[in-house]
């Protein structure tokens, strides 16, 4: 897959928008009269049956996204944008955005603020640590003790906790920059970076490694050892270069399947390799491939990177990538050569998750490429599939499931149709993200070797249509309705 924009979430075409969330200057009666219409949707079960109040947020790409309000729970909520349920996370949210959002929606769930309990206070202040809004947490936390001494404690501990957190990751960093200054100047004569214009790769990756033309027929057990190695050593020799080019902080980190080149503390590269390898066990377990077996190329290249400035460098350095609406992209190119480019914004427990939800889901489509063929796979079932692997890798610090339930939920009960523009779609909008994540988790749910067959078949040259009703015996239109069935 050529990359995947991060366009509203992961990848979405967003309208822009202003409400009374966004406006900086909301008048009492907006507020209140907002939370009246938007009370009438959670009390006939979170589907309108009047036209609610609009919210709209800003992504932490910046773009914005608006809607009415449909549903909130679980870490996610969901807005009616043209016409569509749109499942988004608060971790996708721009910080002040995802407390404006929260904040509003409590309103609804509780009431006005003043008579929010010491237990809502509690938990909107870790909603605003998770943010690095320390200021906010503060405030909501002396608020909680003020209602509940008995809070004390807990606000204490938590506090403890993220401040512990947060000195030992700035210990860290300084302690990087020192030492990548020096390397940096040892490397370059002198100089803090590389000022050259440096070596253009031009093409990915593969084209400094003498790639094959044609894609292989048989992994994962085509390559020998000796053609494995010789990928490597290229690949090695391209991240050279790059470092060379964009910053010799850049760090390569080697797992079992991986090259990870990080400018990430070393204190989480631990975390980096952990992620990456767990994704692998996890889809080659539900694919049953055999312990030792590989199925990239030597090792898949991966690029971590802590800036958006950076990952805009990195990107492109490699793949001449335009980032500006995206947090990662995938390179899967017709020969079977694959990587993967990522990168973190901002230092807080919630750009970390999304990282390593972006991270996970970006491996998952590199190795599906490079699963048994690199024939492409329908586009549902790719960015579905990535989205429950993400899932089952980071389990409570992913909010995929959650996003995935309130979608389908949404979409059952309104008169909507996924129709050929999702089962055939040449390029999938991010609102149908949690949509396919669901489509996905029904199909393996309903019988998970059967599953693995349907990926099979289609890795094989097989219609997609013709190995949906040859492993469930259903077309797409009996697939929607029972999916759309047991989300009623």
């Amino acid at each position: 897959m050529r990359g995947l924009q991060f366009r509203g979430y992961p990848k979405s075409e967003a309208s822009r928008a202003s409400s009374f969330i966004a406006h900086p200057n909301p008048t009492t009666e907006d507020v209140i009269m907002s939370a009246v219409k938007l009370f009438a949707i959670f009390a006939c079960g979170g589907i309108p049956t009047v036209a609610p109040t609009e919210i709209g947020v800003v992504m932490i790409t910046g773009d914005t996204v608006r809607g009415p309000l449909l549903d909130a729970r679980d870490g996610v909520f969901v807005l009616e944008v043209d016409g569509f349920p749109t499942a988004i996370s608060y971790d996708q949210l721009e910080p002040e955005s995802a407390y404006r959002a929260r904040t509003a929606i409590l309103e609804v769930q509780r009431g006005p603020a003043d008579g929010w309990s010491a237990a809502d206070r509690f938990e909107l202040g870790r909603f605003c640590l998770r943010r690095n809004q320390e200021g906010l947490a503060r405030r909501h936390f002396a608020t909680a003790m003020g209602r509940d001494v008995a809070y004390r404690d807990r606000v204490d501990a938590t506090m403890a906790e993220y401040r512990a957190g947060r000195s030992a990751r700035a210990a860290e960093n300084d302690a990087e920059d020192k030492d990548e200054n020096v390397d940096a100047r040892r490397a370059n004569g002198g100089a803090s970076r590389d000022t050259g214009e440096g070596t253009d790769t031009g093409g990915g990756m593969d084209g400094a490694v003498g790639a094959e033309s044609k894609p292989r027929a048989a992994w994962p057990d085509a390559a020998s050892s000796a053609t494995a190695e010789a990928v490597i050593a290229g690949y090695k020799e391209v991240g050279e270069r790059l470092r060379a080019r964009v910053g010799t902080d850049i760090r390569l980190l080697e797992t079992a399947r991986f090259l990870i080149w990080t400018d990430w503390a070393k204190s989480e590269h631990a975390d980096l390799e952990r992620w990456c390898e767990q994704m692998y066990a996890v889809v080659a377990e539900r694919f049953g491939l055999r312990a030792d077996a590989s199925v990239f190329a030597g090792k898949c290249p991966v690029f971590c990177l802590r800036s958006k400035k950076r990952f805009g460098e990195v990107a492109g350095a490699l793949d001449r990538y335009d980032v500006s609406n995206a947090l990662g992209y995938t390179i899967s190119e017709p020969n079977g050569h694959v990587h993967v480019v990522v990168c973190r914004l901002g230092g807080s427990e919630a750009g970390r998750d999304v990282f390593a939800s972006t991270l996970v889901h970006e491996l998952s489509h590199a190795f599906l490429h490079r699963y048994r063929s690199a024939r492409r796979v329908p586009l549902w079932l790719n960015e579905g599939l990535a989205n429950v692997v993400a899932e089952d890798v980071l389990g409570d610090r992913c909010f995929n499931a959650e996003a995935a339930e309130a979608g389908a939920r949404a979409f059952a009960g309104r008169d909507l149709a996924l129709g050929e523009g999702f089962w055939k779609a040449d390029s999938l909008d991010a609102r149908y993200y949690p949509i396919a994540h669901s489509v996905v988790a029904y199909l393996i749910g309903r019988d998970g070797d059967a599953f693995r067959g349907l990926v099979d078949d289609v890795k094989k040259g097989v219609a997609p249509a013709d190995a949906l009703n040859a492993r469930f015996g259903m077309s797409y239109d009996g697939l929607e309705s029972a999916w759309r069935g047991a989300h009623r």
